[in-house]
């Protein structure tokens, strides 16, 4: 079975996920400088095995044999080209059972999933409808959402470019820095009626670039509030020591820069 996911973190804990209930399948990890190619269950970054040889091949796809199944992690990115030329490899599209999971069902560049995805799952229970948030907090899979809209006065907007429907990111943390967003995230975070406030509460804070996510998290960190960052250029075994501590509790936030969006 070949596991596809676009993150170190996804394979990481999909293959501690499936370890924890088939240890017997042995399941590993072909990415980057790990090469579990002959493991019973293989989670594969896409990244790897779209990557090109110099001579044009990919020898790190090709070590990976005999795929009876394959589980698409965020299958709303298997639409790119170089998704589904993975998945036509090992013969997605010519019978070998494929399952995608996601809970983004659109994209940005408007591609149908239709490419690839034939049919969704109906929940047995009502034919016609899906497992979606409602139903998943309804029956206990997953928490009730709380929100709380924090008001940061100085923010100014209205000079912020839309671009594929979202604010431009560089141009929106330019405007959150310009006002003071980190102190309105303090004054939230120790707002009692918000969060308890006692060293239980775990959180995240989305940041739109780098430059945020370091000044967010050295605001929360004078304020007392024990905060890691982690970026896209946070090497791997740091990454993992950050998750530790704030699994843990060592740290109660985590501010992080397009990196745990998924």
């Amino acid at each position: 079975t070949l596991f596809l996911v676009h993150r170190n973190e996804l394979a990481e804990q999909g293959r501690d996920e499936i370890h924890g209930f088939a240890p017997h399948l042995r399941p590993g990890i072909v990415m980057g400088t790990r090469r579990d190619h002959d493991r019973p269950v293989v989670v594969a970054s896409t990244q790897t095995l779209g990557r090109r040889d110099r001579d044009g091949r990919n020898s790190r796809r090709e070590q990976i044999h005999s795929v009876a199944r394959i589980v698409y992690d965020e299958a709303h990115h298997a639409a790119s080209l170089t998704a589904r030329e993975i998945l036509g490899y090992y013969g997605a599209f010519n019978g070998i059972p494929t399952l995608g999971f996601s809970a983004t069902l659109s994209r940005t560049d408007r591609r149908g999933l239709g490419e690839v995805w034939t049919d969704i799952v109906e929940r047995p229970d009502a034919p016609g409808k899906v497992w979606d948030i409602e139903w998943g907090v309804r029956n206990g899979y997953l928490v009730t959402p709380r929100a709380w809209r924090v008001k940061v006065p100085q923010l100014d907007l209205s000079g912020v470019h839309v671009r594929a429907g979202d604010l431009a990111q560089e141009e929106t943390a330019s405007a959150m820095l310009d006002a003071n967003t980190g102190a309105a995230i303090v004054k939230a975070i120790q707002n009692p009626d918000l969060l308890r406030c006692d060293g239980t509460d775990r959180g995240v804070v989305f940041c739109p670039n780098v430059a945020t996510a370091l000044e967010f998290s050295q605001e929360m960190n004078d304020a007392s509030i024990r905060t890691g960052v982690i970026l896209g250029s946070t090497p791997r075994e740091e990454r993992r020591q950050i998750y530790a501590r704030h699994r843990i509790g060592e740290l109660e936030w985590l501010c992080n820069a397009m990196v745990l969006t998924e």
